[in-house]
């Protein structure tokens, strides 16, 4: 495997990459606070340790220590760890990947921030709290059935249903903390690739201190081998910068990025004051181009088709938080084995390390946001503040070709009438696009579309003459059709412009003895050849559509009560794996 020249193994942010840090995964103090009284007992400054915990996975899960599924409104977690006396010269962050859903951290009995979303990552600058040797770290987590909140697959309920499983509490991502230089540090770097012109644009966030001569050095190299430097002065805190990465040195100049040939180029971002360094990070990019053209998806400007597999990221010991990073590179190689170049990822913002693992082996990925489950101002708050926090996080990444921001007009379920659910959803839709033009984006994934720059169905019928017959003409997406979906492609006012079509949820399709302890789509199929006619015969009939640019079939693996998976939850194929390639691949 091809790593980038800055990879560390379990380093939880692989794209934005400091030498410098120490993990906070591992064990915790923890209790529940149910009545909610822990803030006023003072259990900011340390409190009676109730349970064991290990970070970064939830309570509910059983790689926590505890297992218990029982929903608590706030939870609280403690640690200790010890700093040097270096590092408490130096300006000290901590970093949380992932918080469900309102954190507040207290570091030494100093409150240091709050933070709500449960998707996105956050940073608190602790230097003001820190001292040199041991150091107490207490988090907060507040959570509830607040159908506000992007909550996704989370259940609501004392219970599971339908396709919504037990709910994620408190922190499901990894905690660590980096040390920087106090004269200045580089915040983020917005990477985007210029096909056309062999470059790298470049935006910079930056924090300087009051006085001093500032420049930003980018190196960028291939393989090893030395592609091209800028270096600039700063005027402000916001920088700009292009980097052309044509270069005599690498043997077929540039390098694309694509699923069979995944290479990246790698980058060190080097701040100066006063010439000499006070920060340095190191991060990669593939140059890639990835977009909606006519009625055809392009990959670095050919027509490019998608067979994608719907990923809800669920393990069984560990919820959704990925066991470790070997477990990670087996779904995606599994994936890839069965025949598919990408995958969905579905109500669910996965790990950084995943996001990595996808641009180095080559396999696309759909980012989707994860839906709240009514319309109101809170939610719409909600909404835009995490989904705003989310693709800038994640923008960078390569692997990632298409944005998703409701699905199935969950949170915005009378979208097909109801005007001012548009408006949002358009404003959503603008918003992706004011900060990435060139990827796809989906306002409502499925049906009852607003704007899209992909037209997206969802139908899980089961026979392949019926499917066949229902969307066998484009020029019918609009209508009605007898034993097509009740709802219809698009909301009221909007129609069909021509847009790439992908069927981006099909199949689904369960095996007779795996519906006891939960439910699949359709009529359950009796044994592997069964299921090899009718799997197959699904994928011809998509791919017989001249319109279509791929599929999203689901589903990866079967999650607690939804027994649709090629794959069961344990990660053992239900069938015969290299048929399930070449059906996908003939």
């Amino acid at each position: 495997m091809n790593h980038a020249k800055c990879y560390i193994p379990n380093y939880p942010r692989p794209q934005f990459v400091r030498r410098e840090w120490v993990s906070l995964d591992g064990q915790w103090d923890f209790a529940y606070d149910p009545k909610g009284e822990g803030e006023k007992k003072g259990y900011s400054e340390g409190f009676e340790k109730q349970f064991g915990i290990t970070v970064p996975f939830a309570a509910e899960c059983a790689a926590s220590g505890l297992g218990k599924e029982e929903a608590c409104s706030s939870v609280w977690y403690a640690r200790k760890f010890t700093l040097t006396k270096a590092q408490t010269k130096k300006r000290c962050l901590v970093n949380f990947d992932g918080v469900d859903y309102t954190a507040k951290v207290w570091v030494n009995g100093n409150f240091v921030g709050t933070h709500s979303g449960g998707y996105a990552r956050f940073t608190f600058d602790v230097t003001d709290s820190v001292r040199e040797g041991e150091n107490l770290i207490v988090v907060k987590a507040e959570d509830c059935f607040d159908v506000t909140q992007p909550r996704g697959k989370q259940r609501w309920m004392d219970y599971n249903y339908g396709c919504w499983y037990v709910q994620t509490t408190g922190i499901w991502k990894s905690v660590w903390m980096e040390f920087t230089d106090p004269a200045g540090q580089i915040n983020s770097v917005k990477i985007t690739p210029r096909v056309d012109e062999y470059a790298f644009d470049l935006e910079f966030d930056t924090a300087l201190s009051a006085d001093g001569d500032y420049e930003l050095l980018t190196e960028a190299e291939f393989r090893g081998k030395f592609v091209s430097s800028v270096r600039t002065r700063l005027n402000g805190e916001v920088l700009k910068q292009k980097i052309f990465i044509e270069s005599r040195f690498v043997d077929n100049q540039v390098y694309f990025w694509s699923p069979s040939d995944p290479a990246v180029y790698d980058f060190k971002f080097t701040l100066f004051k006063d010439g000499a360094p006070v920060d340095m990070v190191g991060s990669y990019c593939g140059f890639r181009d990835f977009r909606a053209e006519g009625n055809k998806v392009l990959l670095n400007g050919f027509p490019f088709y998608e067979k994608l597999v719907l990923y809800q990221g669920y393990w069984a010991e560990s919820g959704i938080t990925p066991p470790n990073e070997e477990a990670i590179v087996k779904d995606i190689q599994l994936m890839k084995d069965a025949g598919f170049n990408g995958a969905r990822l579905h109500q669910v913002v996965e790990t950084d390390q995943f996001l990595y693992y996808a641009d180095i082996m080559g396999f696309l990925v759909w980012c989707e946001l994860p839906s709240p489950h009514t319309f109101n101002s809170r939610a719409c708050e909600n909404v835009l503040r995490e989904w705003t926090e989310i693709v800038k996080q994640t923008y960078n990444h390569t692997t990632i070709v298409t944005w998703v921001i409701y699905n199935e007009s969950w949170g915005i379920r009378e979208v097909s009438y109801n005007r001012q659910q548009q408006t949002f959803s358009e404003a959503m839709y603008y918003l992706t696009k004011a900060y990435d033009g060139m990827r796809p984006v989906i306002a409502n994934d499925g049906w009852e579309h607003t704007l899209c720059d992909v037209l997206t169905i969802h139908n899980y019928e089961q026979d392949a003459k019926i499917f066949s017959e229902v969307y066998r003409d484009v020029n019918r997406l609009q209508q009605r059709i007898q034993k097509a979906p009740p709802h219809l492609p698009f909301a009221s006012g909007y129609g069909y412009g021509g847009q790439p079509v992908i069927f981006s949820e099909y199949g689904g399709c369960a095996f007779s003895e795996d519906t006891k302890a939960g439910w699949g789509y359709g009529e359950s199929v009796q044994g592997a050849e069964a299921f090899y006619v009718r799997f197959g015969a699904l994928i011809r009939a998509i791919k017989e559509f001249d319109y279509c640019s791929g599929y999203c079939y689901t589903q990866f693996t079967d999650v607690q009560q939804e027994k649709n998976g090629l794959f069961t939850i344990d990660r053992n194929c239900k069938v015969d794996i290299a048929r399930l390639r070449a059906l996908n691949e003939e």
